[in-house]
């Protein structure tokens, strides 16, 4: 009985997952056969990841990277207006100097060198221009955040090594140690979720 209750949450999991995700890759996902664990090469580890892993599309504007987000404080000009973005919000402040003028053609020029945290939250220096064109052409599609959906934290794994024959469980309180989490499983680690969970929908709901 439990693993066929485990099966149904992991099912409605895995839609949910999908339809939330703003990707393409439903039918693929839907086709496969689901099951009661998760390894570290299931479609829906992937998801996870990409669920958790560091946002970088929020500023798409200044670093043209959905792979990767700008530390803040920055300073920019922005069509020749100087302008310190200290938080994600100030973005905003762009868009407004950029929207001033339709039909006029929007520069902009970051004051370098910044640092960029990737996708699995590691952080880079990044000095002009080139090198952050570069990082930029370096993020493909797949490695792109799925920013439909927030988990509401802590949630639990169960875990077996099927190696050292060990059970136990873990505890995640925030998306880093999600990410680290899932990027550690190795070919002999087992998980599944302790349900149930909760999420945040791009609406706020959950």
């Amino acid at each position: 009985m439990k693993r066929i209750q485990l099966l149904l949450y992991f099912v409605l999991l895995s839609l949910c997952i999908v339809l939330f995700s703003c990707q393409k890759e439903e039918k693929e996902f839907i086709d496969e056969t689901p099951e009661d664990t998760i390894t570290a090469n299931s479609p829906l580890t992937g998801l996870l990841l990409r669920t958790s892993q560091n946002p970088g599309t929020y500023d798409d504007l200044i670093d043209g990277n959905g792979c990767a987000s700008v530390v803040l404080p920055i300073t920019v000009i922005a069509n020749g207006q100087q302008v310190t973005i200290n938080t994600p919000e100030d973005i905003l402040l762009i868009e407004q100097i950029f929207n001033q003028f339709p039909n006029d053609t929007d520069t902009l020029e970051i004051s370098f060198p910044i640092t960029l945290e990737l996708f699995d939250f590691t952080q880079v220096t990044v000095n002009n221009q080139a090198e952050l064109d570069a990082l930029a052409a370096t993020c493909v599609s797949n490695n792109t955040e799925i920013g439909c959906l927030d988990f509401v934290y802590p949630i639990t794994f169960f875990t077996y090594n099927a190696d050292q024959q060990q059970t136990g469980n873990i505890t995640i309180i925030n998306d880093l140690e999600l990410f680290s989490f899932l990027q550690g499983l190795g070919p002999n680690d087992f998980i599944s979720l302790d349900f149930p969970i909760s999420v945040i929908l791009a609406d706020g709901s959950t």
